[in-house]
């Protein structure tokens, strides 16, 4: 059976199937998702014990870095995935949704995305437990407008 199927398989993860497909941690192809389901997956599974392709600092910072970008380009998009996320009960830690809120309240290009993030934090942190590490998270961050 292995024979037959190596004889009409033409290709396999590690060759590119078409334009579309970005190389992944493992040196293989995979299609890309889009940015809301990017954030989805980092706000339900954080990056607790990294993967078995990337240690978990590399897999934080990974995900730091393209939350930090999408921040800058559509923070909208950000908050309303991070109160979905949060009114579904679908992540069991707090963390990367306060890390988000923080983000996009420190750093977001627009005085409206900040406000807007500001005013969500009563329903993102719901324990005095979560509002300091929201305010550790933002005080990490820096200067900005609050």
């Amino acid at each position: 059976m292995k024979n037959l199927l190596s004889a009409v398989t033409r290709r396999t993860q590690t060759e590119r199937l078409d334009a579309h497909q970005i190389q992944n941690n493992a040196g293989g192809y995979v299609y890309r998702v889009s940015d809301e389901a990017r954030l989805t997956r980092f706000l339900v599974l954080g990056t607790d014990g990294g993967t078995f392709y990337a240690s978990e600092r590399a897999h934080t910072l990974q995900a730091t870095e393209f939350v930090k970008e999408l921040v800058q380009r559509d923070a909208p998009l950000a908050l309303r995935t991070v109160l979905d996320v949060v009114r579904g009960h679908r992540a069991p830690k707090a963390d990367p949704a306060l890390l988000v809120l923080a983000l996009i309240a420190k750093t977001a290009p627009s005085a409206a995305d900040r406000k807007a993030a500001w005013d969500a934090l009563p329903e993102v942190a719901r324990t005095g437990t979560m509002l300091l590490h929201f305010l550790a998270f933002a005080d990490t961050l820096g200067a900005g407008a609050a």
